[in-house]
């Protein structure tokens, strides 16, 4: 589940909800968050053995070429040691990380990047990672946006070489759609479910 730090409806009660949802891993970012409220909602994960899959929506904008397409994986990769550091020193160490939200939207509406590139890069992060002493810390990848498993997913996991593949802790996906590729909810989903496992 994707969740947020900043939660400013009290009619939700999140450990309940958590619970009852049976939850094992939450998605979120320290977006818009105090370390105060990321403490806050680590206690509460904590509480139920929910591991965090840390993830940002954006690289800085420096590190972009413009048009919303990462242009520096250095740049990149020193700017996710130091995140870690942070989060580390507040006592909100994730246990997972995604590199960025969702990297085929061609930097529509999340920082993006090529599949050869993302190769490149989940590489680079895991070295800089291990070098700080985060050898821990698993990236989950590519978080592609949508079920189109036949040709956008078989693109980017082919892009992967066999490094980049042990630098991955876990394969992750992005199973919502806005009803073009897919209707029917969970049925949906495990029909396309194949297809993926297969690529």
């Amino acid at each position: 589940a994707q969740i947020w730090a900043v939660n400013n409806s009290p009619e939700v009660d999140l450990p309940n909800l958590l619970e009852q949802l049976n939850i094992k891993y939450v998605r979120l970012t320290r977006q818009g968050a105090s370390w105060k409220q990321m403490a806050s909602l680590r206690e509460i994960t904590d509480r139920y053995g929910i591991k965090w899959v840390y993830m940002i929506w954006s690289a800085p904008d420096e590190l972009t070429d413009g048009q919303g397409m990462l242009r520096d994986v250095a740049g990149f990769s020193r700017w996710w040691a130091e995140e870690i550091d942070a989060l580390t020193t507040n006592d909100v160490r994730p246990h997972f990380i995604e590199l960025m939200n969702e990297p085929d939207s061609e930097g529509r509406w999340s920082t993006g990047i090529d599949p050869r590139t993302y190769n490149e890069l989940v590489q680079s992060v895991r070295n800089r990672l291990a070098g700080r002493g985060y050898g821990d810390i698993d990236i989950v990848g590519p978080g592609l946006a949508h079920l189109d498993w036949r040709d956008n997913t078989s693109k980017w996991m082919k892009a992967l070489d066999q490094k980049a593949v042990s630098a991955l802790g876990a394969w992750s996906t992005h199973s919502w759609d806005d009803g073009d590729l897919c209707r029917g909810g969970s049925s949906c989903i495990e029909k396309q479910w194949a297809d993926f496992g297969t690529t």
